[in-house]
């Protein structure tokens, strides 16, 4: 009887004090539209390098790039058939899922990213209840930069710009409803399908990031370059929820601390990447700057203010007043630093 007890007795206390059994490795598969061998593959890949390493390999990210998962949409609709598990959106479907974002990619809302990026601070914990309700966790939130303007003939007025055929990505729902209700014949096509629009007469111009046309090819087919600021771009970094939660504490951790220094450097070097492209680099490739007129840039203004009240029915109610607010307040709180 005592041996039986002794035998006992071990069996019950020696699990106490044995080390705890390690996790099972997790490889996280995430998707984007970015070309591979682009600044931004490049930090996705990073940041991957960085979550393996700080985790000691317990977490693995698997990068589906160049589209082939599909488009945003059809990415979101794979995280939903647990095909990958999150989804780097350079904007749109971020807008789709957090209604909030949409009042934050306007025309003409914002003057610098400084005013963008304040903005989006002041949204973000709306954004993150948006995001939950539809089943994602925002790791990271990111202000991509401005929209110009890449045409085939040079643009000197708001005439000129009406006459345009610009391209824009089909998944802006809401610069499109903008830049239509101002009179611009925008094209809506996929961004594969841009360059041929282009060599077809589809198209006769692009409206996009400047990196987006080095990384897209569309700055070896435009003639002109015009840095008037169309839409500002905000992207997110989504995990499912199902997946966020099969993670460990610690591993959410790494990941969140990963995510954060992914923000900054894409917003660092996107901004970057884009003065230097319009500073002089693209001049090199055989593109002209074309300077816009002070006139043009207070009638693209006054149009997009006034065609406002179309694109703000794609906003939840209120949110371009608050919008407008905290814009008006950044812009007196820092009105000596514009001098």
């Amino acid at each position: 009887m005592r041996a039986h007890a002794l035998t006992f007795t071990l069996a019950v206390i020696v699990p106490l004090f044995a080390p705890p059994a390690a996790a099972e490795p997790v490889t996280l598969r995430l998707a984007s539209v970015a070309p591979d061998g682009t600044l931004w593959a490049r930090e996705l890949k990073a940041f991957g390098r960085e979550v393996t390493t700080a985790t000691h390999e317990n977490v693995q990210i698997k990068w589906y790039l160049n589209a082939v998962a599909g488009d945003e949409l059809q990415e979101h609709a794979r995280v939903r058939r647990d095909q990958i598990d999150g989804i780097l959106s350079g904007g749109m479907l971020c807008q789709r899922l957090a209604p909030t974002m949409r009042a934050t990619g306007l025309a003409a809302e914002f003057r610098d990213p400084d005013e963008a990026h304040y903005i989006v601070g002041r949204l973000k914990p709306t954004f993150d209840e948006e995001f939950a309700k539809a089943g994602y966790v925002d790791v990271a939130t990111a202000g991509i930069g401005f929209s110009v303007f890449f045409s085939r003939k040079p643009v000197h007025s708001m005439a000129d710009l009406k006459r345009l055929k610009p391209w824009l990505w089909s998944l802006d729902e809401v610069l499109g409803t903008h830049l239509a209700a101002m009179g611009l014949n925008v094209v809506p096509l996929s961004i594969e399908s841009s360059v041929h629009a282009f060599d077809d007469g589809k198209v006769d111009s692009f409206v996009g990031l400047p990196s987006a046309a080095l990384a897209f090819q569309w700055s070896t087919q435009a003639r002109y370059v015009m840095d008037l600021r169309v839409g500002y771009l905000t992207g997110c970094m989504l995990l499912s929820r199902r997946a966020w939660d099969a993670l460990g504490h610690e591993d959410q951790q790494v990941i969140e601390s990963a995510a954060a220094k992914l923000q900054m450097r894409l917003q660092d070097a996107t901004r970057q990447m884009d003065e230097s492209l319009l500073g002089g680099l693209f001049a090199k490739q055989g593109l002209q700057n074309v300077p816009v007129p002070p006139a043009l840039q207070a009638e693209f203004t006054a149009a997009a203010r006034d065609a406002q009240k179309q694109a703000a029915q794609l906003t939840p109610p209120g949110t371009l007043e608050r919008v407008a607010a905290w814009l008006a307040e950044y812009r007196s709180s820092h009105q000596s630093e514009r001098h």
